[in-house]
């Protein structure tokens, strides 16, 4: 399927889970989970020198606020322990998409978050009631966190100025009995080299970025060392590079399709 499409067709297939698969390999049949499941909490300690943050912080910050992680670039690991944010798509596509997995002795754990920002409250009668309602049931236990800690953003009204901030949604998916095998996960992000893709500023020749295309973020963080990348439509960049950032998304992509598996 091609990814750029019209918004209307988009939202048909966003509502009906029709996106690009990923091998059925990596998730688990029922009864037969080989990893830990939800991402455990992690003991973060503040990091120890200034990072620059992530190109689209503005928008994940809150995010990761509202689900009560810091964010990434922020905070330190012990050693051992690492940790993977890959953060699809900043175009049109609603929702936006979280694939988090984490390392620890105890083994390979992963969430899977939709999240999306509106800058008013949705009305019960209006699409957004109706898409946050299907992303609840999606959720299941896990249930959806929501608050009006979003993007800044003002407001002309009868010649005043006023200043609002979004509302920003978050549903953690619950699989079921067919909860991924997140350690094969990771080991196939591991092929794509989602620890050492080059930033795409330091590639010739220079990149573009396409209006309304999926953008791709990726925050790596193993003990104390941190490094993000941000890929835009990789899909039609010249570098060879992006193809592996391309494949990242067809794996997350294929993660919402098996959510939307009847």
């Amino acid at each position: 399927m091609e990814r750029e499409m019209g918004l209307a067709n988009l939202l048909k297939h966003l509502r009906t889970g029709m996106l690009v698969p990923v091998a059925l390999a990596l998730i688990s049949a029922p009864g037969e989970a080989q990893t830990v499941g939800r991402a455990a909490a992690l003991r973060y300690d503040s990091a120890s020198v200034e990072r620059e943050p992530p190109a689209f912080a503005f928008a994940t910050d809150p995010v990761a606020t509202l689900m009560s992680l810091p964010p990434l670039y922020l905070v330190e690991l012990p050693d051992s322990v690492e940790e993977i944010r890959i953060w699809v798509t900043f175009g049109i596509v609603i929702p936006d998409v979280l694939l988090r997995i984490t390392k620890t002795e105890e083994g390979v754990a992963g969430d899977f978050v939709y999240w999306w920002d509106t800058e008013e409250y949705p009305a019960q009668d209006s699409f957004f009631a109706a898409f946050r309602s299907d992303m609840q049931q999606l959720s299941g236990r896990n249930g959806c966190k929501e608050a009006q800690i979003g993007m800044e953003f003002t407001e002309y009204r009868d010649g005043m100025e006023i200043k609002h901030r979004e509302w920003v949604f978050a549903c953690k998916v619950d699989f079921g009995s067919h909860e991924p095998d997140w350690s094969a996960l990771r080991e196939r992000l591991m092929e794509l080299r989602v620890f050492d893709l080059p930033d795409p500023r330091t590639l010739e020749p220079e990149g573009f970025v396409v209006l309304d295309g999926i953008s791709i973020e990726v925050e790596v963080l193993r003990g104390a060392h941190y490094r993000s990348y941000t890929y835009s439509s990789p899909d039609l960049q010249p570098w060879p590079e992006a193809k592996f950032a391309d494949s990242i998304i067809d794996l997350v992509q294929g993660l919402d399709r098996e959510v939307h598996r009847p």
